[in-house]
């Protein structure tokens, strides 16, 4: 019970039990006991109000702040699947030009195996000997470009399906940690 209520009720009690003749003697004194009463409504009344006033004011602003987090929460799971499926679609790419390479890389090894295998001896490119036939004679320049061509292009090609497999790795890596982001927003 506050001091309004028990300053009302000590006035009601004093009014019920004192006389009429009392009460004009006292009229003073009650006038002043009633205008403290009235101040104090007053004040009490303020205070309620610039309460309310507050915690409705705190109310609004973490409710705007819960609002904007949860957006901001939103435009990160967005921006999070979005890389999520730029980066799935580049391993498809990459693993699609992993295979191409890998089968021109058997395409190559196939037709150099062809090559060695016909009668015409080839270039010997590790000594640097000349191509000679099995009676001695040259095979010519023609043979030993082609080799030499074919068998670089099977190393640029190597080299190549490296690099796809290391960007492929990286990616994997980068979709494992954007998931492992994902789950920790959750």
């Amino acid at each position: 019970m506050d001091e309004n209520e028990e300053l009302n009720k000590k006035l009601q009690n004093k009014h019920s039990n004192i006389g009429i003749h009392e009460q004009q003697e006292q009229s003073p004194e009650t006038d002043t006991l009633r205008s403290k009463v009235s101040s104090l409504e007053a004040e009490v009344q303020h205070l309620r109000k610039t309460s309310d006033m507050n915690l409705e004011e705190e109310l609004k602003k973490a409710k705007n702040e819960l609002k904007t987090k949860e957006l901001d929460l939103f435009n990160v799971n967005f921006e999070k699947s979005k890389q999520l499926d730029s980066a799935m679609s580049k391993i498809c790419e990459l693993e699609k030009d992993i295979a191409n390479y890998a089968r021109k890389n058997n395409e190559l090894k196939a037709e150099i195996r062809s090559l060695r295998n016909r009668e015409e001896p080839t270039t010997d490119l590790i000594h640097r000997r000349p191509p000679s036939s099995s009676s001695g004679e040259n095979v010519g320049v023609v043979g030993s470009v082609a080799l030499f061509t074919l068998n670089a292009r099977v190393e640029k090609l190597t080299d190549e399906k490296k690099q796809l497999q290391n960007k492929s790795d990286a990616l994997q890596k980068e979709i494992d940690k954007l998931s492992i982001i994902n789950l920790d927003l959750k």
